[in-house]
């Protein structure tokens, strides 16, 4: 305790204690992200859900990436992937104390089942443009009946039977920009699929 020149005599010279301060000590903690795949392998057109266990995450945020393109945000992410595509996320923690901000998980290759596919053939179907902005021309191939357009989080946005048609074309133009996925139906209960890009 330093003495006040001013002040050189007090009455009680054991001195005055001041208040307390308690430290919080918080543990530095390293992110961590795993993710898995509600199905692996999976047939051709069946959509695949992907969730994330994250350690020392706190309230973490999610950015799902398909070969190396962003995709979609959020705790899960639902397609309808093709053949090796390789799928990882970044998880970002809320915690203040962690080594990083953003940890990257493993990376799930999807392994697909093609059943009965060998006597079709697949170049008959053309689908142009693509990338499209307003619609997409399918030439359709016999024995084909319905196609599907998925967005990236697995939901159907187009549906349409084409049973009987030479050409459908597809009106994309109130689509949002992104990667979607174009889903072939044929007679015999086989499907195969296609990647489109949308551009606006």
């Amino acid at each position: 305790m330093v003495s006040d020149p001013n002040f050189p005599c007090v009455e009680n010279s054991t001195g005055t204690e001041s208040n307390l301060i308690y430290m919080i000590v918080k543990e530095i903690v390293t992110p961590a992200v795993t993710i898995a795949a509600s199905e692996s392998p999976v047939e051709v057109g069946v959509p695949v859900a992907f969730t994330a266990t994250p350690v020392n995450g706190g309230t973490p945020s999610y950015e799902w990436y398909v070969n190396g393109s962003k995709v979609s945000n959020g705790t899960f992410y639902v397609y309808i992937p093709e053949e090796n595509d390789q799928v990882f996320s970044i998880m970002t923690s809320s915690l203040e104390c962690a080594t990083s901000e953003t940890a990257i998980s493993n990376i799930v290759t999807m392994d697909l089942i093609v059943v009965g596919l060998d006597d079709i053939d697949l170049s008959a179907v053309t689908v142009y443009p693509n990338p499209a902005t307003n619609e997409l021309n399918i030439k359709i191939m016999e024995g084909l009946k319905q196609i599907r357009l998925f967005n990236s989080i697995g939901q159907v946005v187009i549906e349409s039977d084409v049973t009987g048609e030479s050409v459908k074309v597809l009106n994309v133009k109130q689509l949002n920009a992104g990667i979607y996925t174009l889903q072939f139906l044929h007679a015999n209960g086989m499907n195969h699929q296609k990647k489109i890009i949308l551009r606006k």
